[in-house]
């Protein structure tokens, strides 16, 4: 007996005697096998016996312990009935097979033998197997049966990362006990992949082997014998001897195979939640292996592409307008990690501090920060985002989009120093330089004691003649909207960035400096009016300046461009996602003479480059939805100090010289009326305005 059928045995002896009744009952099943399928891989009762062997020493003991009885019977089952949809006889094959989605999948490829097909959904086969034979397999209950069945079939395909369907809390009977369909299906997954007998497969041998099958299953049969698999508590080891380029070639694609699986199943388990106090791991997270090359040189020669372009592809400096890019990069994603603690923890306090000198700089945070898992697999891989996790999306909408931010720190750096700490791993500390196809080098040596990351950028020697303002007011500038504060030291000076105010308090006061000389007297005649604005998808203030006779008359052409740039219609419009800016938008509206500033609370798509969003027309609605909205508070507040008949002027004067798309609607507001044949608006006297009753202030 394994492991697991000895503490099964300890927990409960009930559910031990209906294993080994489902055993004696699955057994001739598993033989028929070879009669339905001669010319596949191994399905018997040997291979099923040999996955629930490695099931049971994938698992450490600490591992078996935290399972409870209903799990390791459940594990138990599904490791002798997983294969059982390839082995039961050919009339029911037929039966479960001739379903409506089955047989509409067939006709949609009809090239593929019907063998094959059955063998490609065999796990789907198993799944409805047991649920329709339960009782005939000795299972105690329906809801044993449907979790038996889940996790059967999980073991190939199917997304068990779902947790609609692989549910990691689902009860079989009464009690406050559960079993965790996602642990128990990953651990399955892992453990059939890692039987390497099982790849005695024709498509391997028709596509490395030489067309005398019989010889080269023979050859295969042979080398396999003497493969020997050893399973360490992180890592699992294959000794292997191998005579040609071919069996090389197919036991690197079945050694490829084996490490995505870990590594998919090892994302699964981390993303388990839910589960009240219990907590679900598995350390083994790498495949080793020792090949031992018989009378040929591996020269390993074969088709590759160049790692270099491919991330310059993604990160290179055409991509970005300006050269600093990696240091809003750098703290972007020292926000996020602060930002995802503080959703976790509500009585967290984020801390986020930058050291910056002449030929460096380093970015410490107290965020959740990284163990060698992550690293691995999001921080070390391009285009893999930690926070695209199913379970970490539902709780928290990160301002990283694409995954490559590691990347880009090597648009600034020739290389990086990295010291991270979880609160549940080692510190790591580790460097890594901008050849991609270089290993991280770790260091024994450490420092932090605390959760969190510091990352050091070791500046290509174009930065030197950087001063402490640039990095400053590059800071400011795109960190404006952050609600804890980043703090900086240039240099032995103390800088705090703190979230700014979305109005614009020198409105007036800039105006007036950038008037032409020859205009300054018009300054007294300029008035400003600010609007706030505040919901669900964003937030911020818009400033309209206009003159006093309400002509509006266009104020930016009399000015200078240190404020406002004339190629720019007259309106700087800076739109921030997340409290970051993006971009400084100009020309997505005719509207004249505003300074605006807003925040996207909901995320966007923005284009790679991060500085400008994907979707012109989802951009252009909002802004027209701010500018109406200004029009319409501009117009309440013109009611209350100008007459009717003033009123009506000035609306006329203001939709004359402001060429927005106003919504119908709120043409009554500036006393103007839409002529619906023409679908234009006609002016509208004080008395008519009154006589026919149009929406009005009074």
């Amino acid at each position: 007996m394994n492991r697991l059928e000895l503490k099964l045995r300890e927990l409960n002896p009930h559910l031990f005697g209906k294993l080994n009744d489902t055993r004696e009952e699955v057994k001739l099943l598993l033989n028929q096998y070879i009669k339905n399928f001669p010319d596949y891989t191994d399905h018997s009762i040997h291979h099923t016996e040999k996955v629930f062997e490695i099931v049971s020493e994938v698992l450490t003991d600490e591992e078996i312990e935290n399972l409870n009885e209903d799990e390791i019977y459940i594990l138990s089952m599904a490791s002798y009935l997983h294969d059982i949809g390839m082995c039961i006889p050919e009339e029911k094959i037929g039966e479960i097979a001739d379903t409506e989605e089955l047989v509409k999948e067939r006709k949609l490829h009809p090239e593929i033998s019907r063998e094959k097909y059955l063998r490609d959904h065999h796990h789907t086969l198993s799944k409805k197997f047991i649920l329709e034979e339960w009782e005939n397999l000795k299972i105690p209950n329906e809801k044993y049966a449907e979790a038996i069945a889940l996790v059967s079939e999980g073991h190939r395909v199917v997304d068990i990362g779902n947790p609609d369907i692989y549910k990691p809390k689902y009860t079989v009977k009464s009690g406050r006990s559960f079993v965790c369909l996602p642990y128990l299906s990953a651990v399955l997954r892992i453990a059939d992949e890692l039987d390497i007998t099982n790849i005695r497969t024709p498509g391997l041998l028709t596509k490395y082997y030489m067309p005398d099958n019989e010889k080269s299953v023979l050859e295969w049969n042979k080398h396999i014998a003497n493969t020997l698999m050893f399973i360490s508590e992180n890592f699992v080891q294959f000794e292997v001897k191998c005579s040609n380029h071919s069996m090389l070639a197919a036991l690197e694609e079945q050694f490829n195979k084996i490490a995505i699986v870990i590594n998919y199943c090892q994302k699964v388990i981390r993303n388990i939640s839910n589960t009240e106090q219990r907590r679900f791991s598995l350390k083994l997270e790498q495949i080793k292996n020792d090949v031992k090359y018989i009378d040929f040189d591996p020269k390993g020669i074969k088709y590759s592409f160049d790692v270099d372009n491919v991330i310059n592809a993604f990160v290179g400096e055409n991509l970005y307008n300006d050269k600093l890019t990696s240091l809003r990069e750098l703290i972007q994603n020292s926000i996020d990690t602060c930002r995802y603690k503080k959703v976790l923890n509500p009585t967290y306090t984020p801390e986020i501090k930058l050291f910056i000198e002449k030929n460096k700089i380093k970015i410490e945070d107290n965020g959740l920060g990284m163990d060698e898992f992550i690293i691995k697999n999001y921080f070390g891989k391009l285009c893999s985002s930690f926070y695209q996790q199913e379970s970490v999306k539902k709780d928290y909408d990160a301002i990283g989009q694409f995954g490559v931010g590691v990347f880009s720190y090597f648009l600034m750096a020739d290389f990086i120093d990295i010291e991270t700490k979880t609160e549940r791993s080692e510190t790591l500390r580790f460097r890594l330089d901008k050849d991609p196809k270089n290993y991280f080098h770790f260091f024994n040596k450490f420092d932090r004691k605390a959760s969190g990351t510091s990352i050091i950028l070791n500046l290509k020697k174009e930065y030197e003649n950087y001063s402490s303002k640039d990095y400053f007011d590059y800071i400011k500038d795109k960190f404006r909207y952050i609600e804890f504060p980043i703090i900086i030291d240039c240099e032995g000076e103390i800088v705090e960035i703190k979230k700014q105010d979305y109005t614009e308090k020198r409105v007036k006061e800039k105006i007036t400096e950038s008037l032409k000389y020859q205009y300054k007297s018009f300054s007294d005649k300029i008035e400003v009016f600010d609007y706030d604005f505040s919901n669900q998808s964003y937030e911020g203030a818009i400033s309209f300046f206009y003159f006093n006779d309400y002509s509006f008359n266009k104020i930016y052409y009399l000015m200078n461009d240190d404020f406002i740039n004339k190629t720019t219609r007259g309106n700087e419009i800076n739109l921030s996602q997340k409290g970051v800016l993006v971009s400084k938008v100009y020309d997505h509206i005719n509207f004249n003479d505003i300074f605006c500033n807003i925040n996207l609370k909901e995320k966007l798509a923005l284009q790679i480059s991060r500085n400008n969003f994907s979707n012109d027309i989802e951009i252009y609605g909002l802004l027209n939805e701010v500018i109406n909205n200004l029009s319409i508070a501009f117009f309440k507040k013109l009611n209350n100090e100008n007459t009717g008949e003033q009123l009506a002027k000035i609306s006329y004067n203001f939709i004359e010289k402001n060429y927005t798309n106003f919504r119908k609607e709120i043409y009554p507001y500036f006393y103007l009326k839409l002529n619906n044949t023409e679908n234009a608006y006609e002016f509208v006297n004080y008395k008519q305005f009154i006589d026919k009753k149009l929406i009005s202030f009074f």
